[in-house]
């Protein structure tokens, strides 16, 4: 599922070229832009949560989360969230690694 997330690339960069710059060419552009950027914030999050598994920095178990979960979950850096581990039933910094 590469594709996903490449594809949700490009909707975000066009989406953000066509928000900022259709700005003087109308009000419809700048619509279509800011709709394809949040199409493509949508799509990343559905691919980061399918597709990604987290890891408890405290127990090192690994657990599956939400779409609701990543979406709502403090970004702490690159792949890494503050997220609730299910195991030691504590808000963690966790860090997500790409199902093989």
């Amino acid at each position: 599922m590469k594709w996903l997330g490449k594809l949700s690339a490009g909707f975000i960069i066009i989406g953000t070229i066509m928000a900022v710059g259709g700005a003087s060419l109308g009000i419809w552009i700048t619509l279509i832009g800011v709709s394809l950027l949040l199409i493509g914030a949508i799509m990343v999050s559905y691919w980061s949560t399918k597709y990604f598994i987290w890891k408890c920095s405290k127990c090192n178990n690994t657990f599956e989360i939400t779409l609701k979960q990543n979406l709502l979950g403090m970004n702490m850096g690159f792949n890494d969230k503050m997220l609730f581990c299910p195991y030691c039933k504590e808000q963690n910094e966790c860090r997500g690694k790409k199902k093989v």
